[in-house]
């Protein structure tokens, strides 16, 4: 998607959290960790996290200018509701620190949509 129509709400999920990666193909990070957070909730989260890639196309594209996209990769965590939770958008990722903000948003996403005990009969 490259155009000025794309919208961010146009791909959430609302029977899980979403994972928006904003991608540039350029930029070695981004495949690196694309790849790996791909495979991450492949092999823990799936059906609970919903993976989009969005190719941004570079940094003067519609899309980066939309959404102030000015480094790559960005990772975006929404929750059932579509509301951002989460935001990954550090140079200096890490398996670890991936790793981490996966878990507490998934700890984060489950303590809002838990729902309240039933009546006992």
């Amino acid at each position: 998607a490259t155009n000025t129509d794309f919208t961010v709400e146009s791909l959430l999920h609302e029977n899980g959290v979403t994972l928006v990666h904003f991608h540039l193909e350029e930029a070695v990070s981004s495949v690196k960790w694309g790849h790996y957070i791909e495979g991450l909730i492949a092999d823990k989260y799936k059906g609970k996290i919903f993976y989009e890639k969005v190719d941004i196309g570079g940094f003067t594209s519609a899309i980066a200018g939309k959404y102030s996209i000015t480094s790559a990769p960005q990772f975006w965590f929404y929750n059932k509701g579509g509301t951002m939770i989460r935001k990954l958008s550090d140079s200096k990722l890490t398996d670890l620190i991936i790793d981490k903000a996966v878990k507490e948003v998934m700890l984060n996403a489950s303590k809002a949509t838990t729902s309240l005990p039933k009546a006992k009969k």
